[in-house]
């Protein structure tokens, strides 16, 4: 590709005044030059005028060009990051390349499809939108659009559901080229480390005593175990441990012999006195619901880990839901890594700059405002305690309401928003409710939040990507709301990170607009505890308590500080967790592209003729060698999966159990790694084994529809909740992790280099 200098904003409007688009539309290029980027900009901004009768920004065009050049951009709500977005994509595509738009979710991508449509019909690109409901057939035909609008999971299940396929036909995605991902804070960041999982109907164990188990802890004291806020634990003291030891007839329930007891003990108690209903989950149809932290909106298909979802339901009563058995398992983080090309955009990017280069290497983008922020932003009040804080909120959104100011209170909770919503309703307040229970009409409600009176109170960053227009949808009170201050945005807490607080501000002030913002906090809330507070202070004691509005500098300038500390620490968590994980992703990047050359026949297996060889013989003699040979293919995938399920057990046991190995003075880190290569490298045993049973049952029976092969009926997508996993929340083990580093020579081997067995069986370079 030639060198990329030549970009000018101005040179891409002189061209479009005079570009005749249906010369673009088929146009091919050889080369794709400093020139072909300005006239293809040039028919983006034709397409842009003639299609959405709208004229682009020129900050749009330089945020193309940088999304292009595989960028992350920081762009501000309502700068029209949607339509940069295709104008990228398009570039890129110019450049040979089929593009994936990954967006916040299912509504986003559809609704941005469509939109963008006009566009994409004159510059002649296919495009389509993939959403969880779209059916397995129509999925091959949407993976050869030039641009697909999808979410990130949706595009990961294939990915996984491909790995599960016995017959190339069955495989459906061509592969990963480039991704432009929307939010890409939200989806590369906060929940990045969230696994994408594929289970089969196979049988899985749930201890049967675990009702016994639920029932027994709930007869617990405080002083029988602890719950860290801090590090998101919940752990057994020593009366609990010897009540339990007692109760179960066991003489020391840290013996390996007691794992699986210790494994359900502990999940039982995250489930009752860690986790908490309408907070991290809600309860509906029966059904345990999981909630993201971050949005606020029910995660759909989302469980929470090992036994631990079993524990939740017990708690409630709820007969098991079937998990199955994983079958393949890879988190977003790793997941987006299969792109070749990874760029988004955001607009609260900036206080992301160094995740960003650290996980992904890339490079951050400020795109300055098409128009100033005028909004007043009044900053943090604090106050002693959350009832304080309520009152104070309350009386702030009754008054505005009283002059016609449309509010936007965001809060932290499922329950928050409702206790909130209530006390407002006893003052007589309509109030728009925005939490995970009212997740589908999530778009209706904040396209109005801006309407004359209206006061809507949402969790968190509920109803990104949706612009709120002063006025409303229809702008029909506009002038009146600018009157009135414009929208005013409150939050009702001091979220773990400085972007949540940024993503729920940055709804007011869109484009020029006049807008407020304010943010209450209280001494007493969840993220005081976890970064510290008392310890920060002078005498590490709290101020004395006072109804009003703290005041006291040394205490505002340390409850700023608690924030740092808290993104410092996720962060931390984050970069150990990736430490930690590493040999599990080359493990299934060795296993799923050789897998998958297996199916394309890029690679023809001879596990049979090699190991087998009169066996084999036979069975072709018996059955054509064409039959067999086909069939072989089908069950090395089939056998593999197989392998691959008992790694993904092995290894989810080893993590449960893995922090015990402290107490002999060795490395919970040190020790996975070294377990997980120990059994991945075994495997080769395993996968000879299985196709070895499968020839001999080839060659006893006389017709091959009787054969009867170890896979699913059906599978099923979920999303994990590692928010509680012992590896990323155990006290001790965070402090261990950062012992562990990796080989230097470790890091320079290349992606596409594989180890471990599959090197050596497979013959791979």
């Amino acid at each position: 590709m030639a060198a990329l200098t030549k970009f000018s904003v101005e040179d891409v409007k002189k061209l479009a005044k005079d570009l005749p688009l249906d010369d673009l539309k088929d146009k091919t290029d050889s080369a794709f030059s400093g020139d072909m980027i300005n006239y293809s900009l040039a028919a983006c901004y034709l397409a842009c005028q003639k299609g959405l009768g709208l004229v682009p920004f020129d900050e749009q065009l330089i945020a193309a060009y940088e999304i292009f050049n595989d960028k992350i951009i920081h762009m501000n709500t309502g700068e029209g990051k949607t339509i940069a977005a295709v104008f990228a994509a398009y570039l890129k595509i110019k450049a040979k390349h089929k593009v994936h738009i990954l967006t916040f979710n299912d509504y986003l991508a559809k609704r941005d499809c469509k939109w963008m449509k006009p566009i994409t019909d004159l510059l002649g690109l296919k495009t389509g939108y993939l959403l969880e409901s779209t059916a397995r057939e129509e999925r091959r035909e949407l993976y050869k659009c030039d641009i697909l609008y999808s979410t990130v999971k949706e595009i990961g299940f294939d990915f996984l559901r491909d790995f599960t396929a016995i017959k190339e036909n069955d495989v459906i995605q061509p592969g990963f080229d480039v991704a432009i991902v929307d939010e890409a804070d939200s989806i590369l960041i906060d929940e990045a480390r969230i696994p994408l999982v594929i289970a089969g109907d196979l049988p899985v164990y749930i201890s049967e005593q675990l009702p016994d188990i639920s029932a027994f802890v709930g007869t617990f004291n405080t002083n029988d175990y602890g719950v860290s806020e801090e590090d998101g634990s919940a752990y057994l003291k020593n009366p609990g441990t010897s009540k339990t030891e007692e109760h179960f007839g066991v003489e020391n329930l840290y013996d390996n012999t007691n794992i699986g007891l210790l494994s359900a003990v502990n999940d039982c108690l995250k489930a009752r006195y860690l986790l908490k209903q309408d907070k991290d989950y809600i309860v509906a149809d029966n059904e345990i619901k999981l909630v993201d932290e971050y949005t606020g909106r029910v995660a759909a298909n989302r469980h929470y880990p090992g036994s631990l979802h079993a524990a939740v339901e017990t708690l409630h009563g709820i007969p098991y839901s079937s998990h199955g058995v994983e079958m393949g398992i890879i988190p977003i983080q790793f997941f987006v890594r299969q792109y070749k090309s990874l760029c988004g955009m955001t607009g609260t990017a900036s206080d992301s700059e160094e995740e960003f280069e650290l996980l992904y290497g890339l490079e951050l983008k400020v795109i300055p405002p098409h128009m100033p922020c005028i909004r007043k932003d009044h900053g943090i009040s604090v106050y002693y305690n959350s009832d304080i804080k309520t009152h104070e909120v309350i009386n702030e959104i009754v008054k505005r309401h009283q002059k016609g100011q449309p509010i936007l209170a965001g809060t932290a909770s499922i329950s928050e928003s409702e206790r909130l919503a209530k006390l407002l309703a006893d003052k007589g307040i309509n109030v728009k409710v925005l939490n995970a229970k009212q997740d589908e009409q999530e778009a209706e409600i904040i396209k109005n939040a801006g309407a004359l009176n209206a006061v809507t109170i949402s969790t968190n960053i509920a109803g990104r990507g949706v612009d709120i227009l002063l006025g409303g949808a229809d702008l029909a009170t506009r002038e009146e709301v600018i009157k009135a201050g414009g929208l005013c945005v409150i939050s009702t807490g001091m979220r773990e990170s400085s972007r949540i607080n940024k993503q729920l501000i940055g709804r007011a002030g869109r484009q020029g607009d006049i807008g407020e913002s304010m943010i209450f906090v209280s001494l007493d809330e969840e993220i005081m505890e976890r970064g510290g507070l008392k310890k920060l202070l002078p005498g590490k004691r709290l101020p004395e308590y006072t109804e009003g509005k703290i005041t006291e500098k040394t205490l505002l300038r340390e409850v700023r500080r608690v924030q740092r500390i808290v993104e410092g620490d996720m962060l931390d968590r984050r970069k150990q967790l990736l430490k930690f994980t590493v040999i599990g992703e080359k493990h299934r990047d060795a296993t799923f592209s050789y897998r998958k050359k297996i199916l394309t026949g890029k690679i023809a297996p001879d596990f049979w003729q090699s190991e087998n060889p009169d066996l084999y013989e036979l069975a072709v003699s018996k059955h054509g060698e064409e039959k067999i040979n086909e069939l072989q293919i089908e069950l090395a995938a089939a056998s593999i999966n197989e392998a691959w399920c008992d790694y993904l057990e092995y290894t989810s046991d080893l993590r449960r159990g893995i922090h015990l190995t402290k107490v002999g003075g060795k490395s919970p880190s040190d020790e996975y790694n070294i377990s997980s290569e120990e059994y991945f490298n075994k495997m080769e045993g395993q996968v000879s084994e299985i196709m070895a049973c499968y020839l001999k049952d080839i060659t006893d029976i006389n017709d091959l529809a009787l054969l009867k092969v170890n896979k699913p009926s059906k599978t099923w997508t979920y999303l994990l909740d590692e928010s509680v996993d012992e590896l990323a929340k155990q006290p001790f083990l965070v402090n261990v992790l950062t012992e562990y580093v990796l080989d230097e020579e470790e890091e320079k081997i290349e992606a596409t280099e594989k180890t471990g067995f599959f090197k050596k069986l497979f013959k791979l370079n």
